[in-house]
């Protein structure tokens, strides 16, 4: 590199310490292209002329949804705007927030459930956790995944 990136960053294997979220040394080792790392807003413009960095972006903090999954499509596309800004009416007539409770997604796969298993599926595994629907799943969703059909 010809510019070296002294900006005070620092890796610690305790993540609440770190400025990176894998240490950088392994990144460079594996020759990989991409490092995230926290960066005050403030300092960003420091990085404009430094011709080893070609993109920045920000990193959203994620969003725990139900199960054990943490996905940051929830917080990126602000669905919890929409859950909190829509209102249907129950059985009883009661307004109630949205909360995607009977409504069918598509999803085109050539994956689900294919991970080997000698004990439980992944899915089985994804229903007990709370993070597909199907008997068992602890949020009440017992609506089994429907595929329609599925890679031989």
């Amino acid at each position: 590199m010809s510019n070296p990136l002294t900006f005070g960053r620092q890796y610690n294997p305790n993540l609440a310490l770190s400025d990176y979220l894998i240490d950088p040394a392994i990144l460079i080792s594996n020759q990989l292209s991409t490092i995230d790392v926290y960066f005050p807003k403030i300092r960003l413009l420091e990085l404009i002329n430094l011709t080893e960095i070609n993109f920045v972006r920000p990193l959203y903090p994620s969003y725990t949804n139900s199960g054990i999954v943490t996905t940051q499509g929830d917080k990126a596309q602000r669905s919890e705007a929409a859950r909190d800004a829509f209102r249907i009416k129950d059985a009883g007539g009661a307004l109630v927030k949205v909360n995607g409770s009977g409504i069918k997604v598509g999803v085109i796969s050539d994956s689900y459930d294919k991970q080997p298993f000698t004990d439980k599926s992944k899915a089985a595994v994804d229903v007990e956790q709370g993070d597909l629907p199907g008997t068992g799943n602890p949020e009440g969703n017992t609506s089994p995944v429907e595929v329609l059909l599925d890679y031989p």
